[in-house]
């Protein structure tokens, strides 16, 4: 129950944070584009404290097999959700491009 309520706030929190970025968009492309820079923050920032932590994890196992094994399963899921997020970011690509509204892979 615990754990629902901060990933709740932590939610909420994300939501407030995008919402001065989404009052400013005027049009449909300035919206998809400031929800999409707000993700790529997200995404970038939560896969790097994602691997700094298992990483500092890794390092202090000293060679216990169960740290290390949960270090490097903390890895691999940090790769797979940077990849998640990228293929998310691809598709928001082909769609925005797809419908004549530009590309938002290196900005707006």
């Amino acid at each position: 129950m615990e754990n629902s309520k901060k990933l709740a706030i932590i939610y909420a929190s994300s939501i407030l944070l995008a919402l001065p970025a989404l009052s400013m968009a005027y049009t449909l492309q300035s919206l998809v584009c400031a929800v999409v820079s707000f993700l790529e923050v997200i995404f970038v920032a939560a896969g790097a404290i994602y691997f700094l932590v298992y990483g500092i994890m890794f390092l202090t196992a000293r060679g216990e097999a169960d740290k290390v094994a949960e270090a490097r399963q903390g890895v691999l899921w940090g790769v797979v959700g940077i990849v998640v997020g990228a293929l998310a970011l691809g598709i928001v690509n082909a769609v925005t491009s797809f419908f004549g509204l530009g590309s938002f892979l290196l900005g707006c």
